[in-house]
């Protein structure tokens, strides 16, 4: 493609994950980020964009899992952006630290973060703080 867009990268990511190709979506991820438009900030990636790359850490085998993870959390942390991703990355990987610190410091948690944050608890086995979380936002009384 001679010009690219953020849903053309985008859908090169997911169309990796989609089968099963895991690493190389990795790899094309670090090379937009590289890319020139990505660094003269013509094209940004979006939430979006950052979901469909978490989402391929996630289902890496072994410890790529987390490494690759944490080097693409390096990435978001230097552009300030905020991702449930995150959260739900770290949880399925095991890493409750990692999701609850996340979570923590997200300005705003949005109904999606608070069941990521649960879903994290919950698959590790501490059902009764999923629980005790369930409750402390209720009807979606907290919104931070």
């Amino acid at each position: 493609m001679p010009e690219r867009d953020m849903v053309s990268w985008t859908s090169v990511i997911n169309g990796f994950g989609r089968n099963g190709c895991f690493t190389e979506g990795i790899w094309f991820f670090k090379m937009m980020v590289n890319h020139e438009d990505v660094i003269d900030c013509f094209v940004k990636p979006n939430e979006a964009t950052y979901i469909s790359v978490f989402s391929l850490c996630a289902n890496l085998d072994g410890s790529g899992s987390i490494y690759w993870g944490k080097q693409i959390h390096g990435h978001v942390i230097r552009n300030a952006i905020e991702l449930t991703a995150l959260v739900d990355l770290y949880g399925k990987t095991g890493c409750l630290t990692s999701a609850g610190y996340v979570f923590k410091k997200m300005v705003v948690k949005e109904v999606c973060t608070w069941n990521a944050m649960i879903s994290a608890l919950s698959l590790n086995g501490r059902e009764g703080e999923a629980l005790d979380l369930f409750e402390k936002n209720e009807d979606g009384k907290l919104a931070a």
